[in-house]
């Protein structure tokens, strides 16, 4: 359990009163002796406290063993259970920072509690269900994946938006997160019961996925396919440095997305159907330097290609542009 996480259950369960101190620090009430003005210093991203009072000193962890008069390890596991109740905007609230303008600032990837639940164990249906459709669990962890087993759609993930070629595997460092998303496990997909779902407070009208420039992007159609798509590059021998990803979240590309991006070559990789079609040749003329990514005729879209089925055809496509571009 990460530290912040510790940090902000212990601050919601208990409803302290205080106010922010810096961004990594909240100063609140001491439980530790008869406190008037707010002495107890939490280090957010440390899960540690010190009182400036009465002295006590020590982890998140260690100040809930004594305030329940429980083991350390019962401790942690009650953070555990409380931290899947808690709200980094309810905690602000509580701490009173809402009213003075501003907001709880903490590592905002790893805490967006309401639309960014925490793993469960390895027993998940909707771990499994990913899995089988051919991601790899590193995948899965360095895209920030969730599964919410209490929900109709139990996967759950951050749109991330990367504006730097750099990713080392932790969006948390070099990836913003512009809305969040939900799947269902089955591949039911009507009015009624819609296969995705956004979070709610997503914005993703006119946004872009992935990444906004490379020298060369590679446009899917959805997000799912485009971290399929990475993750064929990440696994590949053949791996062209210089090669991204991207996603308009949708068959259609809207000109002000399209706009967004800054690239030498767009090889255009939306599904293989009429929609696909008809929105690939909209990007063609959108962009000045696309070319189409050719499917066989029994592949639907890039999350049913093997990783050497991918790269044979992506690299297909580049040459083709250097032919014709």
């Amino acid at each position: 359990m990460r530290p912040v996480h510790q940090s902000l259950a212990f601050l919601s369960h208990y409803d302290f009163s205080g106010e922010p101190h810096s961004e990594r620090e909240v100063t609140v009430v001491c439980p530790f002796h008869d406190d008037t003005h707010p002495s107890l210093s939490v280090l957010l991203n440390e899960a540690r406290l010190h009182c400036w009072a009465c002295g006590w000193h020590g982890p998140v962890v260690r100040a809930v063993a004594q305030i329940e008069k429980v083991t350390e390890l019962r401790a942690l596991i009650l953070l555990s259970r409380w931290s899947k109740q808690a709200d980094v905007e309810d905690v602000g609230r509580k701490l009173q920072a809402v009213d003075r303008g501003e907001r709880l600032r903490v590592d905002q990837m790893q805490c967006h509690w309401r639309n960014f639940p925490p793993l469960v164990d390895s027993e998940s249906r909707a771990e499994y269900y990913m899995i089988e459709r051919g991601f790899d669990q590193e995948t899965l962890r360095k895209w920030r994946f969730r599964y919410d087993e209490t929900s109709e759609w139990p996967v759950v993930f951050p749109i991330l938006q990367f504006k730097h070629m750099n990713f080392n595997g932790d969006g948390a460092t070099h990836g913003e997160a512009v809305c969040w998303q939900r799947r269902r496990i089955d591949d039911v997909d009507t009015r009624e019961r819609p296969k995705y779902k956004w979070s709610e407070g997503s914005r993703f009208s006119r946004t872009v996925a992935g990444w906004l420039m490379a020298p060369v992007l590679v446009i899917c159609e959805g997000y799912l396919d485009m971290v399929m798509a990475w993750q064929h590059l990440q696994g590949s021998q053949e791996y062209v440095d210089g090669v991204r990803v991207c996603s308009p979240l949708t068959w259609k590309m809207r000109t002000c997305q399209a706009g967004m991006l800054g690239c030498d070559l767009a090889v255009v990789a939306l599904d293989n159907d009429e929609r696909g079609k008809e929105g690939a040749d909209e990007i063609l003329g959108l962009l000045p330097r696309a070319v189409n990514f050719e499917y066989d005729i029994v592949e639907k879209d890039i999350g049913e290609m093997s990783r050497p089925v991918f790269m044979r055809q992506l690299l297909r496509a580049m040459k083709r542009a250097k032919k014709l571009l």
